[in-house]
């Protein structure tokens, strides 16, 4: 699959949602966050986990599906930048890291949770101040923010 195809289900998925601001989803938040994974020299494939990354967590998406129609790497990076019910943000963080630090996928999904949290940290006019805490605490834990 290409990113056009990623584009295109991440779009489909992600119908009718939007974002803090009001801005539909897949504009005001996957294509920004993909743009920033590729200006930090991220390829094709991380642009595609971009663009996915929200999909299982908030979608009909499934590991399977992914798995399926964009092979495992994508799914499993996909997967591992989705929450896992009752896991807190912190537990989320750290399972991210220790991924990254066990090969190329893991370090694939620890450079689009960036992208993500640098996103969310570039306007921070719609989000309270505890999500603005725990991005910058995030983005400490990471080693963005020192």
């Amino acid at each position: 699959m290409s990113l056009y195809e990623a584009g295109m289900l991440a779009q489909f998925a992600h119908r009718g949602q939007t974002t803090k601001s009001g801005e539909d989803y897949y504009t005001g938040h996957l294509v920004p966050v993909m743009h920033i994974v590729r200006q930090r020299g991220g390829g094709p494939t991380e642009q595609m986990i971009a663009l996915l990354h929200d999909s299982i967590e908030d979608t009909f998406v499934t590991r399977e599906y992914l798995d399926h129609f964009f092979g495992s790497t994508i799914a499993t990076a996909v997967n591992i930048v989705s929450r896992i019910e009752f896991e807190t943000y912190a537990a989320f963080i750290d399972r991210i890291i220790a991924a990254a630090a066990i090969n190329e996928v893991g370090r694939m999904a620890l450079n689009v949770k960036t992208a993500d949290i640098i996103h969310h940290l570039q306007d921070t006019a719609h989000i309270s101040e505890s999500m603005i805490e725990r991005y910058t605490k995030a983005a400490i834990k990471i080693g963005f923010i020192r």
